[in-house]
């Protein structure tokens, strides 16, 4: 029995046209992508006019080629895949998140297709950004210019650009060889580098405990997001955060959370990791914005003066254009409702806003789209915290309610011993 093709099926064809148009907008070749997929480019062109399915995975090395990161339609795109033979059932279902194209109850039969979703490019990721700016920094180290560069690769000047901007992603070996180029050969550096690059579509998992704050930090860290952000949201719930606090108050947190009665050269180095910090957001033109809880501000952290000086720089700080401190008041649902401390960093266009979490575990850093729920909570915490020009005088009124514990507890403090002496006196 002679062999029959079986039909192009509707999914099939649509999977086809989608996979063509994300190579031409990558501007990948057939062959270039065929080689990377280990097929002829033949049969790749097949795929593509939907007469011929590709192997099982071989799709999905695809989209990781075409550098397709849209969580949604990658997942649109695999479940075609594994359903491309079926010719039934093709009228879109309401329910069906995986569908393309659900029907709208105003879609109009003769709507062009530039309506179909997922025209939207990825946007860069953190590492995408980190790592292109390390490159950028070694290239003008060496004073070397993108064409110059380019000259020695086998890329345009234009997309290294579009490289050292964190919005393309260059292959591997492109990367290693412009270490070769800015002659980067020590191990550790190197290693570092080129393991970003093989991880740089990848978002969130940037689990990073306590050690970053030492000299020698691995991959992002605070400072690095704290320069580069336009603006930088806090909530804090128990202490004050890290950018608005004095160094007598600094000093003493971070020998709380290292648990140490004497200073030590770490406690000291995480000091001057801080110092810098601060002094590096200072220097720059960004934005800070804080919605503190009375808790953050009760909690004593060293003595009575640690305390009374805090109280005084923030006060300090709510006449300066650059800070926007809020509190929010006790017992407010919204408190309960966000009972964690988080930061919000709203990266320049095109990036996406990082946001970062802490607990004992260790730095969490979040990416889009798991960053977005904490851009809807600190705007929820905004509109619950009072305004802004009412943070001078509240700030005022806990300093002299504090004022007025300690010199309590003092007097408290010292009537044991008063007693004692005076009964000493009246001995015979």
């Amino acid at each position: 029995m002679p062999y029959k093709q079986p039909p192009v099926s509707l999914r099939a064809r649509w999977l086809a046209e989608q996979m063509r148009s994300l190579r031409k907008d990558r501007r990948v070749t057939l062959i270039t992508a065929a080689a990377y997929l280990g097929v002829d480019h033949s049969a790749l062109a097949r795929f593509e006019r939907g007469e011929w399915p590709l192997i099982d995975g071989r799709v999905e090395l695809l989209l990781d080629i075409y550098q397709l990161a849209d969580p949604h339609r990658r997942a649109t795109l695999l479940h075609l895949t594994e359903n491309r033979r079926r010719l039934d059932a093709w009228e879109p279902d309401p329910t069906d998140l995986h569908h393309p194209n659900p029907r709208h109850p105003n879609h109009e039969p003769g709507q062009q297709e530039k309506n179909m979703p997922f025209q939207e490019r990825p946007h860069p990721t953190v590492r995408g950004q980190w790592l292109a700016e390390q490159l950028r920094e070694l290239r003008t180290t060496r004073r070397l210019t993108l064409q110059q560069v380019a000259e020695h690769l086998p890329i345009e000047w234009s997309s290294l650009g579009r490289f050292e901007r964190g919005e393309l992603k260059l292959k591997y070996d492109t990367v290693a060889a412009l270490l070769d180029l800015y002659q980067i050969f020590d191990d550790r550096q190197r290693d570092m580098l080129l393991s970003l690059a093989l991880d740089v579509r990848h978002t969130n998992n940037w689990d990073v405990d306590f050690g970053d704050e030492l000299p020698y930090q691995p991959y992002i860290n605070l400072a690095w997001l704290e320069t580069r952000a336009a603006e930088i949201r806090h909530y804090a719930t128990g202490r004050i955060p890290d950018l608005l606090q004095t160094p007598a108050y600094a000093a003493r947190l971070i020998q709380l959370q290292m648990g140490i009665r004497n200073p030590t050269p770490e406690h000291q180095a995480a000091i001057d990791a801080l110092t810098t910090r601060q002094n590096a957001f200072r220097n720059g033109t960004n934005r800070l914005t804080a919605v503190l809880t009375q808790t953050a501000l009760r909690n004593h952290i060293g003595d009575h003066h640690t305390m009374d000086e805090q109280l005084t720089h923030l006060r300090k700080l709510c006449t300066d254009h650059r800070y926007t401190i809020q509190l929010l008041p006790d017992g407010h649902h919204t408190a309960a409702r966000y009972d964690t401390p988080f930061t919000v960093f709203d990266m320049p266009d095109p990036y996406p806003p990082v946001a970062v979490t802490q607990s004992l575990a260790g730095r969490l850093y979040l990416e889009q789209p798991r960053s977005l729920r904490f851009v809807v909570a600190y705007d929820h915490l905004k509109t619950a915290a009072q305004p802004h020009t009412h943070t001078s005088h509240q700030l005022d009124t806990l300093q002299q309610h504090t004022t007025a514990t300690s010199g309590s507890r003092t007097d408290s403090g010292n009537e044991p011993t008063l007693t004692a002496s005076r009964r000493a006196a009246v001995k015979p």
